[in-house]
This record gives structure tokens, sequence and C-alpha cells, in this order.
């Protein structure tokens, strides 16, 4: 079987972490956007950042993109219900 997956490009995938980032601030968190490489052409050299809601809240998430697209690393529980739906996925 010869199967070919296009990987979706760098533009797409920020987009796409862009968008998740967007529903977590609508849903009242913080986002904080930071680089995390030494090298201003790493495509993947930077996250969003999610904290709780005030200024002085903890650091509870991260997105970040990881050549198949957005890349999630939090509590499943945050993602399945703020971002989940807009994926189609809600368990």
């Amino acid at each position: 079987m010869d199967t070919n997956f296009a990987m979706p490009s760098i533009e797409d995938q920020r987009a796409q972490a862009r968008r998740w980032a967007r529903l977590l601030k609508d849903a009242g968190y913080e986002i904080c956007y930071w680089w995390t490489s030494d090298s201003p052409d790493d495509p993947f050299g930077a996250e969003w950042q999610v904290w709780t809601a005030g200024g002085d809240g903890q650091r509870i998430a991260s997105i970040d993109i990881d050549g198949c697209g957005a890349s999630w690393h939090g509590p499943d529980e945050l993602w399945l219900t703020v971002i989940g739906p807009s994926e189609g996925v809600t368990d």
C-alpha cells in the first residue's frame, strides 16, 4: 500500500495554534507567545503559553507546532472542553 500524507504547512500549523490560543483567551485564560529557540529561523521555536486569569496566575498548558499541526501540552479535560469541540472532538 502506497500512502502519501501531505504535511500541513508551517503557516497552517501556526494558524491552528493561534485558533486554539484564541479559544482559550475567549474562555478567560491568559495567553503569552513565547520564543523558545536560539535561532530566529527555527519554525518550531515558539509556543503559546496558557495561564490562569488574573495576571498572577499559574501556567497550566502550552501549545506549539510539531510538523503535523498544533500540539497541546496540558490537561486533557481543558483541551476537550475548550478546544475539542472546534476540532470535532468532545470525549
